[in-house]
């Protein structure tokens, strides 16, 4: 898919002809039309709808010099994200940019910059290929963005999924201006593994694998993955956000983080809030079970694949080497 990074460049004319580079190699959003799931869950061109950008509050400039991570809105001051876009940061280095497809351009009304207020991060969360990399954030007051419903379903294998953000466009592509979407489909178990070469036990109980039609990359962490509701057109839901992968390139399952399974803690992370609860927090109060607590056991991961998710610090190194090739 796509991946961002961030990068600096300080003398105002560098910057215009970066921008010139990357407005010439920024793609529109890549769904592929007409297909139902698609007329469900894709907002107006002009909308990114729950779909957010994690950026540094360091950096004032155009969002696109600081977001590092995605994440979704899920209630009024509610952003899900994953848990490794958050290490080693506290909520004062971090701003939310709702509301904005394009993030080349300045922050303007009706999209809206937020402070992160506070920062919960999942107590079972050891690294992305470990499983719960899920972190919440609380921002500092409510957005104008519509939240998108959380999934109850934790079995959702063979539907058809989008994912958003401003990743990387493969391995050795460009990062876009605009937000990008991709249309895949989540894929048993034993094949996800298979394809990882590495045990279906060692695989996080909580991994949503998705297949085909593109890849996430760097820059993607923290997106929403997102199924249309069935038989209710325009009824999206939140079914994972977008945590690891092996390469880039395509040919390997994407590995995300199954939001239903996870309910419970989310829904009582943000229980204290004046907010009304989303209706999964509901439907979690009558039995629906989640994980929580220590680590999760039996998710082992082989030496030899990616053990950091797409980390925003390899999305800085690729952010900086097209600074540096814009500055010669």
């Amino acid at each position: 898919m796509a991946g961002i990074a961030k990068m600096s460049c300080r003398p105002r004319t560098l910057a215009l002809v970066l921008s010139l580079i990357l407005l010439m190699s920024r793609q529109s959003t890549t769904e592929v039309p007409g297909t139902s799931l698609d007329q469900e869950v894709r907002p107006p061109a002009a909308d990114p709808g729950a779909t957010v950008a994690i950026v540094l509050a360091t950096e004032s400039r155009s969002p696109f010099v600081a977001q590092f991570c995605a994440g979704a809105v899920i209630g009024s001051r509610v952003v899900l994200t994953a848990a490794h876009c958050i290490d080693g940061r506290g909520a004062e280095q971090m701003n939310v940019v709702a509301g904005q497809v394009d993030l080349c351009e300045p922050t303007q009304s009706p999209a809206e910059r937020i402070r992160v207020e506070a920062i919960h991060t999942h107590p079972a969360y050891r690294a992305p290929s470990k499983g719960s990399d899920l972190a919440v954030l609380i921002l500092d007051r409510s957005t104008n963005a519509l939240p998108v419903s959380m999934s109850t379903e934790t079995e959702i294998t063979g539907e058809q999924v989008i994912v958003r953000g401003w990743g990387r466009q493969g391995t050795d592509g460009s990062f876009p201006c605009q937000l990008t979407s991709l249309r895949t489909t989540v894929v048993e178990r034993a094949g996800c593994a298979r394809d990882l070469t590495m045990r279906e036990e060692a695989l996080p109980i909580d991994a949503l694998c998705t297949m085909g039609g593109g890849q996430t990359c760097v820059g993607d962490s923290g997106g929403p993955v997102i199924a249309g509701e069935p038989g209710k057109p325009n009824t999206p839901r939140l079914v994972g956000i977008v945590s690891w992968g092996r390469s880039c390139a395509g040919g390997t399952p994407g590995i995300n983080t199954n939001v239903a399974i996870h309910a419970d803690w989310i829904c009582r992370t943000i229980a204290g809030l004046d907010e009304d609860l989303p209706s999964a927090c509901l439907e979690s109060r009558r039995g629906f079970s989640a994980v929580s607590g220590g680590p999760m056991e039996g998710t082992g991961f082989p030496e030899s694949a990616a053990e950091d998710g797409y980390a925003d610090d390899r999305a800085r190194s690729a952010r900086e080497t097209l600074r540096n090739h814009a500055r010669r």
